[in-house]
């Protein structure tokens, strides 16, 4: 019997994709959040009154011209490493405050981001209890003090706000130099949850769903993909020499800052032919007269995504299923990402292997596709595509 997705209910999101156009236009506001439900997961007790005790948590970063317009500029450092805003925006807000229910909340959350991650974490140290991931409810909670989330990737949560407290969601720096510039340098409050409202009936349950059971033998590999950066040494040259390792080491200064600032903000556009060709996927960067592998459907697949030698960051996102994560780094994934995913992060040379059933077909003329979440690095041609039938 094939892995499957068995109860639909999942938090998804949208926007374009329209190559090599997608960073941008997500910039600019073309994204959003929706949500799948079911009567298994509307039974289970959770906090369910949208904005009273279920909060939609859509995190991105910005960066603004003096005129007020969105930044985006298709140079070496975003080729290299993506999108670097410096402003953290929640629902399009900065730093707003949530007034909820008292109780038990709901938060489901949204990396809309180009291409940041954040380390989440409470004020206060409580913990965040995770439910579910990209398409579904996980089998049992998850009980964590951070959690990072990778670009293009969603996690519900639960909080307990019983006790009536305030307390803001922030996040803390990460692994990636670069995206510790300020503000992210220190740990950053992105909203206020102010649980100061009537007392909310939602309830964190000790077990969520039955997920199908991952075979003692999985299938044999039948498709790799390695992530390629063609202009890595290039841009990473020019970031370590505006003083990138210092910010690494944790002892920039505002010098260094604003040398690395220059790179992002005012290094030279790259023209199309430079940029398209910046990265790939298996040897060959993205075209749109590329030609799609092919993939069988409603079957039982495992397939290799790797970086070889890249150390640099890339969550792996794949269209037309929701997959499970065999092992990373030939490690059984952690709790949290062992449930429904379609979207996993490698980095520092990394492996992950997936199982994956694709159910529904797709043709030469409306192909699926397989990309890094970096936008950044899908429009300069970390993306492949492929059938199934």
């Amino acid at each position: 019997m094939p892995l499957t997705v068995d109860q639909p209910a999942a938090m998804l999101w949208f926007h374009p994709h329209i190559y090599p156009a997608t960073a941008e236009l997500v910039i600019k506001g073309l994204a959003g959040l929706f949500i799948v439900s079911d009567e298994e997961s509307d039974g289970l007790g959770l906090p369910s009154r949208w904005g009273v005790d279920d909060i939609p948590l859509i995190i991105q970063d910005r960066r603004f011209k003096p005129d007020g317009s969105f930044f985006h500029r298709f140079n070496l450092a975003a080729v290299t490493v993506g999108y670097v805003g410096d402003t953290a925006l929640v629902n399009g807000s900065t730093y707003p405050i949530a007034k909820t229910a008292q109780g038990w909340l709901r938060l489901r959350i949204l990396n809309g981001s180009n291409g940041r991650s954040y380390r989440l974490a409470a004020s206060d140290n409580r913990s965040i209890h995770v439910i579910g991931s990209d398409g579904g409810l996980l089998e049992h909670p998850v009980s964590m003090k951070e959690l990072l989330v990778h670009a293009g990737e969603r996690f519900e949560v639960l909080v307990d706000a019983r006790d009536g407290q305030s307390f803001d969601l922030v996040t803390l720096p990460v692994d990636q130099p670069i995206m510790r510039l300020p503000p992210f340098d220190t740990s950053l409050p992105l909203i206020t949850i102010d649980p100061t409202g009537a007392e909310g009936a939602g309830l964190l349950p000790d077990a969520l769903v039955t997920l199908p059971s991952i075979p003692t033998t999985p299938p044999p590999l039948s498709q790799s993909l390695t992530r390629n950066m063609n202009r890595d040494d290039e841009g990473m040259g020019a970031l370590m020499k505006a003083g990138l390792k210092k910010l690494k080491d944790g002892s920039a200064d505002a010098s260094v800052a604003k040398k690395l600032t220059e790179v992002i903000v005012d290094g030279p556009t790259l023209s199309q032919a430079e940029r398209s060709t910046a990265n790939g996927v298996n040897g060959s960067s993205f075209a749109l007269d590329s030609k799609p592998f092919s993939v069988k459907q409603n079957t039982l697949l495992r397939w290799r995504i790797d970086e070889n030698s890249d150390a640099m960051l890339h969550p792996v996102h794949i269209h037309g299923c929701q997959f499970r994560v065999l092992s990373m780094d030939d490690n059984p994934p952690s709790a949290h990402l062992a449930g429904w995913k379609d979207t996993v992060a490698i980095s520092k040379g990394g492996v992950a292997e997936i199982l994956v059933n694709f159910p529904h077909a797709a043709e030469v003329r409306t192909p699926y596709m397989t990309h890094c979440h970096i936008l950044e690095h899908e429009d300069s041609g970390m993306m492949a595509q492929f059938t199934v039938s």
